[in-house]
């Protein structure tokens, strides 16, 4: 069969991210011996154009599409993508009456009100290369979809479940039996180049609880573990295949399991692979050994969600560790000479001003490489931040999430704005996306097309330095 798959996704910052979901979704149907094709909008001129030619050349049997986030989860820049993805299954319909699936992270999320939006009947919620590759072997024999697990269709009556109803989730038992990524299927050479790295996971699920997360909506909370030898030899194959050396694993958290992160660090060793990779850490986990042992194995950062800095915030956003904590790793990420970001989601349940202060106050005295500061929740169903959301009145019980959501604590005001930039025109190493402050494609490009790889937070002390001692004030 002759399948097309389209990677909706147009955002550019912080960087372009190669659409590693839609690659994995093809592998097992390429392995069948389908012809599939795929068409990537990020650096499209005209889209709707390019699309439109893009079905006519390929003549499809199925379509799929890929939703890779519903929004940039920004609360003082907020961008809704949905509305851009609506064109695109618009164009693609006048041009073909087929079956068009719709999946993804960000679909997987509300699904069936994704649907209805974007007028289509079926779509894959939760990991798809199962649950496509069942989705392809049915139309081939001209079955029915609507039994295979993961697959959710369209509310038809007002009698049916309702769209925020969980949808049935497909999950894939063992990573190791899964093909590596297709990677052929999109241009891996421009996100190279434009976006500094090439992305890997090395495992699924996720067993925290922040008050916030949709991983465990989207992977389940049970981990299952990629062996390191196939992620050392994707890594190679990347390497000889496209000229890779710079990575980024994009688990939500790679220093969990420990004993995970460090066989994957030892068989990088074992194997010398002349690479760099950029990680997330959870502070929980890891330590002066393990940072010491990434650093060898070629992690160039580690980026920690921390949130805040404030003991009473941290168990508020369901975090397992306290403020000491933060210190800790972060003077043993220095002691490592391993740099390290720290993420921050002010705003949340119990915020106040003084809180938000102290936690920039914490992160001005702890000296991480960077900081990176967000204001705002952003509201998803079935998380703990939409219960404490409708039980403070920001929303209700049948509110709408499509377009973006934002919790911020009653206590604070728009003078909170002011605290935040004021801490980032004294530490100019810091990133505040709500802000424009060091994030704007401007940078990006430029930065990139200088040849810089991996993570940009990585550079910005650098950049900050430089500009100490030229006396410049601001960013460029």
């Amino acid at each position: 069969m002759r399948i097309l798959l389209i990677s909706a996704n147009r955002e550019r910052l912080p960087d372009p991210v190669y659409p590693i979901g839609l690659a994995s979704v093809a592998a097992p149907v390429v392995a069948d011996g389908h012809q599939v094709t795929g068409i990537d909008l990020c650096f499209e001129s005209d889209p709707v154009a390019s699309l439109r030619a893009a079905v006519r050349a390929c003549a499809p049997d199925i379509v799929g599409i890929g939703i890779r986030n519903i929004d940039n989860v920004n609360m003082l820049d907020p961008v809704w993508y949905l509305p851009e993805i609506r064109t695109a299954v618009e164009c693609v319909q006048q041009e073909f009456s087929g079956p068009i699936i719709a999946g993804g992270s960000g679909f997987t999320l509300m699904p069936r009100e994704i649907l209805e939006y974007l007028g289509l009947d079926i779509g894959v919620s939760g990991e798809g290369e199962a649950t496509f590759r069942e989705i392809v072997r049915q139309v081939s024999a001209g079955g029915e979809l609507g039994a295979i697990p993961g697959v959710v269709t369209r509310r038809r009556r007002e009698a049916e479940a309702p769209e925020l109803d969980p949808a049935p989730v497909a999950r894939i038992p063992s990573l190791d039996e899964l093909p590596a990524p297709f990677r052929p299927l999109f241009d891996l050479g421009s996100y190279y180049e434009r976006g500094g790295m090439a992305n890997l996971q090395t495992r699924r699920g996720c067993p925290f609880r922040c008050i916030y997360c949709t991983y465990p909506l989207v992977e389940g909370r049970r981990m299952r573990l990629r062996s390191p030898a196939l992620v050392a030899d994707e890594m190679e194959r990347l390497g000889t295949d496209f000229g890779v050396r710079h990575f980024y694993f994009v688990d939500n958290v790679f220093t969990y399991p420990p004993k995970h992160a460090v066989a994957i660090c030892e068989e990088i060793v074992g194997r010398n692979l002349q690479v760099s990779w950029g990680c997330f850490g959870q502070p929980h986990y890891g330590g002066l050994e393990l940072f010491r042992l990434m650093k060898r194995a070629g992690c160039s950062g580690i980026d920690f969600g921390i949130d805040t800095a404030v003991d009473d915030g941290l168990a508020n956003m369901g975090k397992n560790f306290d403020a000491a904590r933060v210190a800790e790793i972060t003077e043993a990420c220095r002691e490592a000479d391993l740099p390290c970001c720290h993420s921050l989601l002010l705003g949340g349940p119990t915020e106040t001003a003084a809180s938000l202060a102290e936690t920039l106050r914490a992160m001005e005295g702890a000296r991480p490489t960077a900081v990176i500061v967000g204001l705002g929740i952003r509201v998803y169903p079935r998380t703990r931040i939409q219960q404490i959301a409708v039980s403070e009145g920001i929303v209700t019980a049948d509110s709408s999430y499509l377009a973006p959501v934002f919790y911020l604590s009653p206590h604070l005001d728009a003078g909170c704005l002011d605290i935040v930039r004021e801490a980032a025109a004294r530490n100019r190493s810091w990133i505040v996306p709500g802000m424009g402050i060091n994030f704007s494609e401007r940078i990006q490009q430029r930065l990139r097309g200088f040849g810089v790889k991996g993570p940009l937070w990585e550079y910005f002390n650098r950049i900050a330095g430089n500009r100490r001692r030229s006396g410049r004030t601001a960013y460029a």
